[in-house]
C-alpha cells in the first residue's frame, strides 16, 4: 500500500450522538479518520465499529476510568479512535492506547491520534515526549509518520505551548499540512454561544511525506 494514495482526516466530533452523521460522511470518502471526543464507554464499541463495516476501529474510552468507580455524573467526556480502511491493511500494530493518545503502525505508516489538554503545559509536554519517543524508536519498516488531532491551541499565535511544540516538531522533522493554506480565514473550532472560533486541529507529517503531498496538490492544479 502506498501512503501517497491515502486520504487522512482528523475530526473532534464533540460526542458520538452529535458527530456521527458527519463521521459517516467522512468514512465514505477517506481512508484514515482520527476521531477525538466520542464520549463513549467501551461497552459502546459497536456504535463505532458498526458505522462502516469497511473499516477497522482502534479506540480508547476515557469515561471507563470514571464508570469503574460508580455512576457517571455530568456529561461524558474524552475518547479517541482511529478508523482505518480494512482493505489497505497488510500490517497493523497497536503501539499505544490511552485517554489522550493512540499510536498505531499501519503498514509502513506510524499514526498518532492525540487529544491535547487545555492549560496544562506539563501534560502537554509529557504527551509530546511520548510521541517523540514513539517516532524515534519506530519500527524499521516505518517510512512515514503523522501526528493528527485536537491540539487545543492555535499554533499561529505566540504562547508557551507553541514554543514547546515547535521544538518537538523540529526535532521530529514534522511539517504542518496547513502551512500552505490561507491562515487568516482558517477555522477548525467554533463556539457559537461564546462567538469564539480558532484553528486548533491539525495534521503534522514527516517532512518527506508532506513534501510529496504538497507536490501532488500543486501538480493537480
Amino acid at each position: 500500500m502506498s501512503v501517497n494514495e491515502c486520504r487522512v482526516v482528523t475530526y473532534n466530533c464533540h460526542g458520538f450522538n452529535q458527530g456521527s452523521p458527519y463521521l459517516q460522511d467522512l468514512l465514505l470518502s477517506n481512508d484514515i479518520i482520527c476521531i477525538q471526543e466520542h464520549w463513549l464507554s467501551s461497552s459502546d464499541f459497536l456504535k463505532l465499529s458498526d458505522l462502516n463495516k469497511d473499516f477497522t476501529v482502534i479506540a480508547s474510552f476515557a469515561v471507563d476510568s470514571v464508570l469503574g468507580c460508580g455512576v457517571l455524573r455530568g456529561r461524558p467526556f474524552g475518547g479517541l479512535c482511529i478508523f482505518v480502511k480494512s482493505d489497505l491493511i497488510a500490517k497493523l500494530n497497536i503501539i499505544c492506547k490511552s485517554d489522550r493518545l493512540i499510536v498505531i503502525q499501519m503498514n509502513n505508516l506510524l499514526i498518532c491520534n492525540v487529544y491535547m489538554p487545555c492549560d496544562d503545559l506539563n501534560l502537554f509536554t509529557d504527551i509530546l515526549g511520548m510521541i517523540s519517543d514513539y517516532i524515534v524508536n519506530k519500527d524499521r519498516s516505518v517510512d512515514h509518520y503523522l501526528v493528527a488531532g485536537d491540539f487545543n491551541c492555535n499554533f499561529l499565535l505566540p504562547g508557551p505551548s507553541n514554543d514547546v511544540f515547535r521544538c518537538f516538531a523540529n526535532s521530529c522533522l514534522l511539517s504542518n499540512t496547513l502551512s500552505g493554506a490561507s491562515h487568516g480565514n482558517l477555522v477548525t473550532y467554533r463556539h457559537n454561544t461564546l462567538n469564539h472560533s480558532s484553528c486548533i486541529d491539525y495534521i503534522f507529517m514527516s517532512s518527506v511525506l508532506c513534501n510529496k503531498l504538497c507536490k501532488e496538490c500543486c501538480s493537480s492544479g
